[in-house]
């Protein structure tokens, strides 16, 4: 093998120069460059882009367009089958990382954020969904993720949610959040405002409760019987409801 040295390389005519099936072991340079010709190019140490990075591949099948890896098991495919890139098994991204088109993830998909600190102003919003509808009827404000709004009560410190309601001025729609000492689950009616919810919490006390709240409350399902002894019979459990009429027992013998 021939070993060429340069100090400089400049071109015979024009502003470029091509450089076909290269592989550097090891190199420190500054480079300008328009394009890189086809073939395989292989880099052992940093590479370092300062600006915006576009890689292209017209090829269609599954032939990753990047593929890089460090080592220590991190590893990041980026392949153009069928327009959707594919990550391999570990990805580490340090900082903000955006994603334009589908994205298909094998493997755990892991995020470590810092806790909302200040109401309303530092969500941490995992999903945002945009023109959402149901029935010809929108709803603008639908995401899932962190929130902080302890003007709220307790329940709403550090809580995660899923809302999915008309606009920020939360006229109708529904929601579920969770917390260390509360789940609950809402839904405010449209036309009326109307708001049936339900809510299990810790009060802080060795105690816990669920509470119930609807001016519309429906059970179905309650076997008719005259007594306890007859509940029983049927399979009502102890401290199971059963009804005889219209009124609503408890079974407790």
């Amino acid at each position: 093998m021939s070993t060429l040295k340069v100090n400089a390389i400049e071109p015979y005519s024009g502003s470029t120069v091509t450089i076909t099936g290269a592989s550097i072991a090891s190199a420190s340079y500054a480079e300008t460059a328009n394009s890189l010709t086809a073939g395989t190019k292989t880099v052992n140490g940093d590479l370092n882009v300062n600006g915006n990075s576009i890689l292209t591949n017209t090829a269609p099948g599954p032939n990753p367009l990047l593929t890089a890896a460090d080592g220590n098991g991190t590893k990041l495919i980026v392949s153009n089958d069928d327009g959707v890139p594919v990550f391999g098994a570990n990805m580490v991204v340090n900082g903000t990382s955006q994603l334009n088109g589908n994205t298909v993830t094998n493997g755990v998909a892991s995020q470590t954020f810092t806790a909302p600190s200040q109401d309303y102003l530092d969500n941490k919003e995992v999903v945002r969904v945009n023109n959402a509808t149901i029935s010809g009827t929108s709803y603008n404000n639908v995401w899932f993720g962190m929130g902080q709004a302890a003007a709220y009560g307790n329940e709403f410190e550090d809580y995660f949610s899923i809302e999915y309601y008309d606009s920020f001025s939360y006229n109708f729609g529904s929601e579920f959040s969770v917390n260390g000492i509360q789940a609950g689950f809402q839904t405010i009616a449209s036309g009326s405002q109307q708001t049936s919810k339900i809510n299990t919490r810790d009060n802080s006390d060795g105690t816990s409760q669920v509470n119930l709240v609807s001016p519309n409350i429906v059970v179905s399902g309650l076997g008719d019987y005259a007594d306890d002894a007859t509940a029983a019979s049927n399979g009502v459990k102890l401290n199971g409801l059963y009804r005889t009429g219209n009124v609503v027992k408890i079974r407790i013998v």
